[in-house]
């Protein structure tokens, strides 16, 4: 119980540091050879991921992350989303 209560603790600090725009925070919990892959994208290392504002305008699209932690850091990040609403998202339909 006590690996799923930190990976708990991990995913949540993440997660507030994200959405405040902790930037510190957020790159302290990944791991120096963190990875993201989503929607045709990856990137390599804790250093080339950046944080972006999610808004435009009246249209809005969910996105999900699965996160994978090891040792207390966060070493990957899938990005799940229909595909379709994130395409408007980005005004490209």
């Amino acid at each position: 119980m006590g690996d799923t209560a930190s990976t708990e603790r991990s995913v949540s600090r993440y997660f507030t540091a994200w959405t405040s725009r902790d930037t510190g925070t957020v790159r302290d919990l990944l791991a120096e050879d963190f990875r993201f892959s989503g929607m045709g994208m990856e990137v390599k290392g804790r250093d080339a991921f950046q944080m972006y504002d999610a808004s435009r305008d009246d249209t809005t699209v969910r996105i999900v992350e699965h996160l994978r932690v090891e040792d207390g850091k966060i070493v990957a990040s899938t990005l799940v989303t229909d595909s379709g609403a994130y395409l408007a998202f980005r005004g490209m339909v």
